[in-house]
């Protein structure tokens, strides 16, 4: 992560044991509000340095990351689909605030700018169903 600070990251810190890329993560959630807090929530998890039986990387500590926006300034997102998995993300400083860039692989992309942003995790306790290889 860049040198913005979000409220919360510490959690997500803790829980990974680094700041993710969020590479191959997908949105599993967007809800944008007009008078209170907007979230994009996006799946990701840790991905070890060691193949399964199958030849394909071990992913652990499945989590959902909440960017949760308070007073959205502007958008643009495009792309949206039956599953939406982001090549990575970015948090920049904007003249409005912070922009969260969601950079595009599969389905939805673009950026939300918001004057105030802040980070949530939720453990997961098992891989979720819609995890794709």
């Amino acid at each position: 992560m860049n040198v913005i600070q979000l409220d919360g990251q510490d959690s997500v810190i803790d829980w990974f044991g680094y700041w993710p890329t969020f590479h191959d993560s997908e949105i599993v959630g967007i809800s944008l509000q007009r008078a209170s807090e907007s979230r994009v929530d996006v799946l990701t998890w840790s991905t070890r340095n060691q193949l399964d039986s199958e030849g394909i990387y071990i992913r652990e500590k499945y989590a959902v990351v909440s960017f949760v926006l308070s007073s959205i300034t502007d958008l643009s997102l495009g792309g949206f689909s039956g599953q939406n998995v982001i090549s990575g993300l970015s948090i920049e400083a904007h003249s409005s605030g912070i922009r969260l860039v969601l950079h595009p692989c599969f389905g939805i992309s673009g950026y939300v700018e918001a004057e105030q942003m802040r980070v949530e995790v939720r453990p997961l306790q098992n891989a979720p169903q819609t995890t794709t290889r």
